[in-house]
């Protein structure tokens, strides 16, 4: 009995894993963080802060709650880093149903865009695309409630590491 319920959960998380990346913008790595609500509050914003030319810092933003935030670069994000923060938000009452990117040398996401069930689209970069938005939308009745962030390698020493690659965590309204 066991060997069968652990074939059938193998077979589950396969086809699982399968059609989560169809919801992929760019690729998967071993390499990834995740931004979640922590109390269950809506999905609302983004924002992306460069450092010396590469996109650096990724924040999420919740309604009710403080922003999670990745960072995958060596060395801090300081006040004047923010200066070049492109800021990318939905009125908070309405929910986020799909995310989009861009490329730049159509290996690192460049730009973020956030679109909502009325069909608006807020974007925001951190710099030049060299491709078109592509866009990975939630199940209709479902909403973005977080981020799965893909990245080329780990952050550590003086590299600076790239957003290779995005997967919105939809969740059922």
């Amino acid at each position: 009995m066991l060997p069968f319920l652990l074939s059938l959960f193998l077979a589950t998380a396969a086809q699982s894993t399968a059609f989560d990346d169809e919801r992929v913008l760019g690729r998967t790595s071993e390499h990834s963080a995740a931004l979640i609500s922590t109390r269950g509050g809506m999905f609302y914003g983004i924002s992306l802060t460069p450092r010396d030319g590469h996109l650096c810092q990724i924040r999420a933003y919740f309604q009710g709650e403080s922003p999670r935030t990745a960072e995958y670069c060596s060395g801090r994000v300081v006040s004047r880093h923010f200066e070049e923060t492109g800021i990318s938000a939905i009125h908070s009452t309405q929910a986020v149903e799909a995310i989009s990117a861009c490329f730049s040398g159509q290996t690192h996401i460049a730009a973020l865009g956030l679109t909502d069930a009325a069909g608006e689209r807020v974007s925001t970069s951190a710099g030049a695309c060299d491709s078109e938005f592509q866009t990975v939308s939630c199940r209709s009745g479902w909403a973005v409630q977080g981020l799965h962030l893909y990245f080329d390698g780990p952050a550590d020493g003086r590299r600076h590491r790239r957003l290779v690659g995005l997967r919105p965590l939809c969740a059922q309204l």
